[in-house]
């Protein structure tokens, strides 16, 4: 049985935060993204394109836990969007205490399923996932 997942407008407004303190640091023009490309945003400077960006978000203060868990496809269509653009991808996170940035390239991260998987309100529709450390990013308070 498959099921249809939406944002509430809580997390889109929260999204659209984040985005807003991304495009102001780095001087740049954030353009949501149809839900197709599976990828949050595209930066803009002058209408042209620098970065793909997907957004994160953490209930969590920043070392409250040692990764950052991004589904793997979307890890994968930001790395297509990256080689065929030839623009980076960024995955930009905030936590409850932060926000921070990396840059993610192909093949860099392998994908996992994690050790609990009953913890989840459908275990059988927990797709892959890559771990990032949280001591990779870039961070700003």
């Amino acid at each position: 049985m498959s099921r249809a997942i939406s944002k509430t407008n809580a997390e889109i407004n929260l999204e659209r935060d984040i985005a807003n303190y991304f495009a102001k640091k780095f001087k740049a023009d954030f353009v949501k993204l149809p839900e197709s490309y599976k990828i949050s945003f595209a930066a803009l400077r002058e209408n042209s394109l620098v970065a793909w960006v997907e957004m994160g978000i953490s209930l969590n203060v920043i070392w409250a836990g040692k990764t950052f868990q991004l589904d793997y496809d979307k890890y994968l269509k930001g790395g297509e969007l990256s080689n065929n653009s030839g623009e980076k991808f960024i995955l930009a996170v905030k936590w409850k205490d932060c926000y921070g940035y990396i840059e993610l390239g192909q093949g860099e991260y392998d994908p996992t399923f994690g050790e609990n998987m009953d913890q989840y309100e459908f275990p059988n529709e927990r797709g892959p996932y890559i771990d990032i450390p949280n001591s990779w990013f870039t961070i700003f308070k």
